[in-house]
Order: structure tokens, then C-alpha cells, then sequence
């Protein structure tokens, strides 16, 4: 799986995405990012203040991405990404922004350095198994390969030499102001564009003619945090 919200079916060696044929870029939601360790634990009190606990499935992440009065062309973008999933029928990799930290160091083989790691997993289905390193302008998507208390060992290729997804080199990265980022595997929350509801109408020339939206995107992670 290589598609990547908001801009579909990342691209080798590109900071561009496609959907349907369509060329996309990456983009920050506008006003905020939310994101939640959700716990289903059943409790039963007793009379002498005892309690009874127990684990009703594996804590997820619950994260919402919120926009106001975006464009007719980022609306448009997020309706086609949705549409090409059938809202929540299938999954696919959602960067949790609010979780964004400065690396003490990243090396030239985009191995990261942090002061705490525990975000992250090289087992494939924990946590983040991804990191995604951005600049404003280029960035790179990783898998983790290893992990310490302080090091995360990565991999661009993902598997694949001739694939290695975003634009940014391994120059641009050690010298350039990277933040980074965990990506987990998510499914939408369901009806997800029911959220958006138009606002004002901005006349153009160009494509963003129209109404500008206001809504949120609430993403549910497919495995345990």
C-alpha cells in the first residue's frame, strides 16, 4: 500500500501524489491536529470502592484533522481521496501533525535521532511503523527498521530500491529544517464529508472558484498504539 493522505498514491522519488490520474501535493490541515490514545476498558465499582477491570480491545489512536475555509481545489482533493477509499472501507497512511518534533540529528541515510522514541515500532503492526520527514517543501516517507530509546534506523527504499517516496536528499536533509513525524495506518471514522459544510464564495479565474469549506477528517488507527 502506498497511498498517503491527502494525496493518494505516493510517487517514487517525487513530492507529488496521484488519484485517478490526478497530481496532488502534500498539504497541512489549516486550522489544527488533534490526536487521541483511546482505551476500552470496562469498569465495574464496588460498594467498598473495589474496582473490576478489564480489557475490551487494544488502545487505538483517534486522530482529527480540522480545516477552515479552504479552497474549492483542497476541498475538491479531500472529496476525491475519500471517494477513492469509499470513505472507510479501506485503509491507508494519515501523518499525525500535532506530534511533529525537531531531530537532534538525521543522518545521510535518514537515520533520526530523537530525545524520545516510544511513538514508534519496527513491528509493522504497532504503533507508528512510518516516519515522515518535511521541510515545508520536500519530504520523505520511511519505514522503521529498529528502534532505540533515542534512534530510529530507517529505511527510503521500502524494499524497493527504485522506490523511495518524496523528494528530499540526503543533502537537503541534514542541512535543511526537518521536523518529523509518525504515520500510522488508519481507517476514516465513517460519513466523513457529511462534515464539511460550505462557507463564503470566492470568485476566481482560476479553479478555486466557488464555495470554500469548513469541516474535519477523523481518522481511526487500524492497529494498537
Amino acid at each position: 500500500m502506498s497511498d498517503l493522505f491527502p494525496l493518494g498514491v505516493m510517487i517514487a522519488n517525487s513530492s507529488s501524489g496521484t488519484i485517478d490520474g490526478y497530481s496532488f501535493s502534500m498539504a497541512e490541515p489549516n486550522q489544527n491536529v488533534n490526536s487521541a490514545p483511546m482505551y476500552s476498558n470496562y469498569v465495574t465499582r464496588f460498594q467498598q470502592q473495589t474496582m473490576l477491570t478489564r480489557k475490551q480491545s487494544l488502545p487505538y489512536l483517534n486522530i482529527t484533522y480540522s480545516y477552515q475555509n479552504i479552497w474549492q481545489s483542497e476541498y475538491q482533493q479531500i472529496a476525491h481521496f475519500i471517494d477513492s477509499k469509499e470513505d472507510n472501507l479501506d485503509s491507508f497512511y494519515v501523518i499525525d501533525f500535532s506530534q511533529g518534533i525537531i531531530p537532534t540529528d538525521i543522518s545521510s541515510d535518514f537515520d533520526i535521532t530523537l530525545t524520545n522514541t516510544r511513538l514508534y515500532s519496527k513491528i509493522a503492526n504497532q504503533k507508528a511503523h512510518y516516519v515522515f520527514l518535511w521541510n515545508g517543501t520536500q519530504w520523505k516517507f520511511a519505514t522503521i527498521e529498529d528502534t532505540s530509546t533515542t534512534i530510529l534506523t530507517t529505511d527510503v527504499t521500502q524494499g524497493n530500491e527504485t522506490t523511495k517516496y518524496g523528494n528530499m536528499t540526503s543533502t537537503q536533509v541534514q542541512v535543511s529544517d526537518v521536523l518529523v513525524y509518525p504515520i500510522y495506518e488508519c481507517y476514516t471514522g465513517g460519513e466523513t464529508m457529511s462534515n464539511f459544510k460550505p462557507s463564503v464564495y470566492a470568485k476566481s479565474k482560476d479553479s478555486d472558484e466557488g464555495y470554500m469549506y469548513s469541516g474535519s477528517v477523523n481518522f481511526v488507527s487500524k492497529y494498537k498504539i
